[in-house]
């Protein structure tokens, strides 16, 4: 690493002209000093020449980036193929922010839907192992309200959907990870567009959530949402597996959180 960083450096202070050398970051706090200045062995053989070189160093944050841009970043990549907007916000609910998985979400789907050149809601979820849209957002306040009668009510409703089981757990594991991140007080200072790459809620349903996760993760510890997190991976291992009664599984999952 010393070796790599010492010729990085190198090349920096005498570059070629007819090549680029980028960083991209989406950490506020990366600074082009910070990563060089830091190290003893640059100051100790360069102190004067840090900054001769930083100076020529521009990092490039994704989140200078708007909701906008992104997703019409991802329509454009289906390359003619139609695709509403509706559905590129809901592709953003199964990826990171992060091109690289977005592109191979992105091919998939251009495979998966090149006979009928239209990728649609649907399209995104079998790809994702999921038959159908549910009704996920009622589910998920259900669950977060401790209204026990009601989740089972709702999950009995869609329960003769294939995989839905499945599809449920991902969603309350994407839920309670954006109640976790929420109890982080720099997310307060985040707008809407950051907010929403954070916690990964890009569906109109999801955000409609947000006071409810807001309130939840106020009022609960993070002991206790490791504890939840620990009962939906239980979860998920044991529907994964074959054998079992799902709705016993997921009974037991919705009573174990509620609980909480």
């Amino acid at each position: 690493m010393k070796n790599e960083k010492i010729a990085v450096a190198e090349y920096i202070k005498r570059p070629n002209p007819d090549t680029f050398l980028i960083l991209i970051s989406n950490d506020d706090e990366t600074d082009a000093d910070k990563i060089f200045a830091a190290d003893s062995f640059l100051s100790k053989s360069d102190p004067d020449g840090i900054k001769s070189f930083t100076d020529k160093i521009n990092i490039l944050k994704p989140d200078v980036f708007s909701e906008d841009e992104l997703l019409d970043w991802v329509i454009k990549k289906f390359d003619g193929m139609k695709i509403s907007e509706e559905t590129a916000r809901h592709l953003l609910n199964f990826s990171n922010f992060s091109p690289e998985e977005l592109n191979s979400e992105i091919e998939k789907l251009k495979t998966f839907c090149f006979s009928s050149g239209e990728v649609t809601v649907d399209s995104v979820n079998l790809c994702n192992g999921i038959e159908k849209d549910f009704i996920e957002s009622d589910f998920i306040k259900a669950i977060l309200q401790r209204d026990i009668d009601l989740a089972v009510k709702i999950y009995r409703k869609i329960s003769l959907k294939k995989d839905v089981e499945v599809y449920l757990v991902f969603l309350l594991n994407s839920a309670f990870t954006a109640i976790y991140k929420l109890k982080d007080p720099s997310s307060s200072g985040l707008n809407d567009f950051s907010l929403k790459r954070e916690l990964k809620i890009w569906s109109k349903e999801q955000f409609e959530l947000l006071p409810v996760y807001r309130k939840i993760a106020a009022a609960t510890s993070p002991d206790k949402i490791k504890s939840i997190f620990e009962n939906i991976y239980s979860a998920d291992l044991s529907l994964k597996s074959t054998g079992g009664n799902k709705f016993t599984k997921m009974f037991s999952l919705i009573n174990n959180i509620c609980g909480q």
